[in-house]
């Protein structure tokens, strides 16, 4: 649901920033990180809901542990919210190196967190490794999206 909002939302910021400035490129990014956030929550909420059901076949059911998958469509979630929200600012913005940065960093971390965790056994623990990954990778590019939030004159322009 976050990449049906991404389509349609960030061509829309690029094109209102050509025509009414930064002030509207932010505020057309912010309104789509809203709608996608609150379509994805409802989709994760409906499949749940079918889950709670009793219409999934039993293989299915089997695969869809309600914790686990909360946790990794969290981090799913974020990762998009990002892809919506705070690249677009940083490429906007020369500032893409935060997202380059973000996931060099988060990349490998997150590969031997989840390594150590796998050998301990813990498949939630996963789910966890990867949230906090798709976090990480968002925080850092987010760097520079706050830097450019910081200097006003650059929006106002």
């Amino acid at each position: 649901m976050i990449n049906l909002a991404t389509f349609q939302f960030v061509p829309r910021a690029y094109k209102q920033a050509e025509e009414e400035g930064n002030v509207a490129f932010l505020a057309i990014l912010r309104q789509g990180a809203g709608v996608g956030a609150i379509t994805a929550l409802a989709s994760m909420l409906s499949i749940l809901g079918v889950r709670e059901s009793g219409l999934l076949p039993s293989k299915i059911l089997a695969l869809l542990d309600p914790p686990i998958f909360v946790l990794i469509a969290l981090g799913l979630g974020i990762n998009r919210l990002k892809k919506l929200l705070v690249d677009p600012v940083a490429i906007r913005f020369n500032k893409s190196q935060f997202i380059l940065i973000g996931y060099l960093v988060s990349a490998p971390v997150t590969f031997a967190s989840v390594a150590l965790v796998l050998r301990c056994g813990s498949y939630y623990g996963v789910a966890v490794v990867l949230m906090c990954g798709y976090s990480l990778a968002t925080f850092i590019a987010r760097m520079g999206y706050r830097r450019v939030m910081g200097a006003r004159e650059k929006l106002s322009v």
